[in-house]
């Protein structure tokens, strides 16, 4: 299903009920398998989804009924915490539209960490006029802020 998106009529965004943790949990399975190929595959399990999401403000996107894509934030600190797409919805559109839904929920000025070698989601952040600035590391590897086009470039 992959294809350059517009305005997805069938792509609806609303609030994460408990139903969609199976679904949630795949994605956030799938895609970060994707996203971070030099990790095994293995390091990722179904139960990441609700430990990672564990007290934070989920948004999911639906395409025909089917959840697709989600996103966790943290509003206290204008921080968008998880943004994964279903790998066969990526291009389509769901990022973008979560994207703007974090920025509806949280106001204008918001960020993210990224992973440094996650190219494809850097460069989706950029082409939607986020800016990127070195951060730190993690388990993962070495991450960047990304911050919105009305944030501080330098720190969240």
């Amino acid at each position: 299903m992959n294809g350059t998106a517009s305005i997805d009529a069938r792509l609806a965004v609303r609030a994460y009920r408990p139903s969609d943790c199976a679904a949630c949990a795949l994605i956030y399975v799938r895609a970060r398998i994707v996203a971070f190929p030099w990790r095994p595959a293995t390091s990722f399990a179904l139960a990441d989804f609700e430990r990672d999401s564990q007290d934070e403000s989920v948004l999911v996107a639906e395409r025909d009924g089917q959840v697709v894509g989600l996103l966790s934030v943290c509003p206290d600190e204008r921080f968008i915490h998880l943004l994964f797409v279903d790998p066969d919805h990526h291009r389509t559109g769901v990022g973008r539209r979560l994207l703007a839904h974090a920025l509806e929920a949280l106001g204008p000025r918001v960020w993210l960490k990224c992973q440094q070698k996650n190219l494809p989601a850097l460069a989706f952040y950029r082409s939607q006029g986020w800016s990127v600035t070195p951060g730190g590391a993690d388990e993962v590897g070495p991450w960047s802020y990304v911050a919105s086009p009305a944030a501080n470039v330098a720190q969240p």
